[in-house]
């Protein structure tokens, strides 16, 4: 929540990342890397470490085994909606709730335990005088695009071939 945000023209989908990373590790003329990433971010390092393989000596990978998939016949109506919602978007959209707590279950209803989410809320939640609000980008919560079906989720995968770690937090 406390991270720049992307510019107006600049989207966050997966595909966009995978340049990003490259493009840090080129700078800094890394050859090769251990690549750590939770949630989206282990899904970034997963899809990176199948594309480079000569760059990624290690993958860890958080709460996360690959990207989301979609079915196919799921696709149209998700570009649809990722179309429809940034018209829909206001820069100042905020979704408030009561309390931190409030704030916390949100989070928590999406997937994550309430503790887990807690720990995020810390750093992540913060208050004005309309209540509580995830200070993150809402575009973060867009859907994408296009996602990959099950199958090339698993074709990625299956080109993975540093040594990692998958650490899954509890329930």
């Amino acid at each position: 929540g406390l991270s720049s945000w992307r510019s107006p023209e600049g989207g966050y989908y997966i595909w966009s990342y995978l340049e990003d990373v490259l493009a840090v590790l080129n700078a800094l003329e890394l050859e090769k890397v251990t690549l750590l990433g939770h949630s989206m971010g282990g899904a970034i390092a997963g899809l990176f470490a199948s594309l480079f393989p000569a760059m990624v000596d290690k993958l860890v990978l958080l709460d996360c085994v690959g990207p989301l998939a979609t079915e196919p016949e799921a696709a149209p109506a998700q570009m649809l909606r990722a179309l429809q919602q940034p018209q829909s978007l206001r820069a100042s959209y905020r979704n408030y709730y009561p309390g931190f707590d409030e704030a916390v279950q949100a989070r928590a209803a999406k997937g994550l335990s309430f503790a887990a989410a807690t720990i995020l809320g810390k750093r992540g939640i913060a208050r004005d005088d309309s209540g509580y609000y995830w200070a993150m980008d809402p575009r973060l919560s867009m859907a994408n695009m296009m996602s990959l079906s099950e199958t090339q989720v698993a074709a990625f995968l299956q080109a993975i071939v540093s040594p990692g770690l998958l650490i899954a937090a509890p329930g």
